[in-house]
């Protein structure tokens, strides 16, 4: 079970001092350090969100016609969403390992729960993925690409090679149906708690999000770089950070029952960072999309949205 919630720049320090109090800390971008529990993250908490939290940056695909946005909004199904993300301040090197990842939505009555795969792909790989002028990949195309990516990395075996092909091909085949292009960007520091033996309790807290419109890239590249100029509203900071509890069984511990009862968290149902983002900066299209679901199922407009 994963719950959302927004919180409020002044209640970050009892929700981190909290957090840190149930699990130990986990550093992105250390071989997977956890570190011991910190006794008050709150003390320094400027020195914290430097050195402790990770920073990072997830590109949202979508057509020009918003598919994906679509299928994500009515929670269908099988819906589906593509992202490329990465840990760190600014835009990898092309040599640099970016994770392209496939979200599908399933419903609470299917067998499968809605599941996340993620491929290992270089940087300088991405042009040629959004590039769909040559079609399909083959197989030997995405094991090549694949094993890039996993290139010094001694644990992966063939079984997971081919695994990883088959969701690179997948991925590449969503690119070519719908003509997928760089839709939106989100920018945050994360602060994430788990205990190293288990997957029962993981904690996240997300701050200073950032959503980025992509669609204003006007670069050479892929994606919006970090020298590129862009127009100031193309960057739109969420007013709030954003708590998740993720629980693989039971019901939420008791210190977040807490959390709720200071009033230091608001429960945020179905808060999604693409969804935000791709609405703020795609507000007409948002707008055809709602008013053409609509009249399929003859439905009044809503008043706002």
């Amino acid at each position: 079970m994963t719950t959302k919630y927004w919180v409020r720049e002044a209640d970050l320090p009892e929700v981190l001092l909290k957090s840190a109090s149930e699990l130990p800390l986990l550093v992105y971008g250390k071989s997977g350090l956890l570190t011991k529990n910190i006794k008050d993250p709150s003390r320094g908490k400027t020195e914290f969100w430097k050195t402790m939290a990770s920073p990072i940056s997830s590109v949202y695909f979508d057509s020009d016609q918003m598919d994906l946005y679509s299928e994500r909004l009515k929670r269908s199904e099988g819906a589906k969403l593509v992202r490329v993300r990465w840990y760190g301040a600014n835009k990898p090197k092309d040599d640099a390992v970016l994770f392209l990842e496939l979200k599908t939505h399933h419903e609470c009555w299917i067998d499968n729960q809605s599941v996340k795969e993620r491929v290992c792909i270089l940087q300088k790989r991405m042009k040629n993925l959004i590039d769909v002028s040559d079609g399909p990949w083959a197989t030997e195309m995405c094991s090549m690409i694949v094993r890039e990516g996993l290139e010094g990395n001694d644990t992966t075996t063939e079984e997971d090679i081919e695994a990883a092909t088959d969701l690179l091909k997948e991925i590449r085949n969503l690119f070519v149906k719908l003509k997928l292009k760089p839709c939106v960007r989100t920018s945050y520091i994360r602060a994430a708690f788990q205990n190293p033996n288990n997957n029962d309790l993981r904690l996240t807290i997300d701050r200073d999000i950032t959503v980025i419109d992509e669609t204003r890239n006007t670069g050479t590249d892929w994606c919006i770089a970090d020298t590129d100029v862009v127009p100031i509203n193309a960057f739109i900071k969420v007013p709030y950070g954003v708590f998740e509890v993720k629980v693989s069984a039971g019901e939420n511990p008791t210190f977040v029952e807490e959390l709720i009862e200071n009033d230091a968290i608001v429960e945020a149902p179905k808060f999604s960072k693409f969804l935000t983002g791709a609405s703020l900066h795609n507000t007409e299209k948002v707008v055809s999309t709602v008013q053409r679901e609509n009249m399929q199922h003859d439905l009044p407009m809503p008043s706002c949205i």
